[in-house]
């Protein structure tokens, strides 16, 4: 996108732990989400529609709150 300022803020969520965390947790069928939800995100941006992309990232970030919370309810997990 050319933003500097959206670069940063981008790297810092990529290395952040929390998506790690996440991530560990993922099925093949959430990975297979989050890829296409990434693929849906660059396309919003090539289109320029904040809306569009928006909409993704709360879709992108609900899904992987509803993996990590998923794993928190199962037998045996120590949080």
């Amino acid at each position: 996108a050319g933003n500097r300022r959206l670069a940063k803020l981008t790297a810092l969520l990529v290395e952040g732990p929390l998506q790690v965390r996440t991530f560990e947790r993922y099925d093949e069928r959430a990975l297979r989400r989050s890829l296409n939800h990434h693929v849906e995100l660059v396309e919003a941006i090539r289109a320029r529609d904040p809306v569009w992309a928006r909409s993704v990232m709360q879709a992108h970030v609900l899904a992987g709150q509803r993996v990590m919370m998923t794993a928190l309810e199962e037998p045996g997990e120590s949080g």
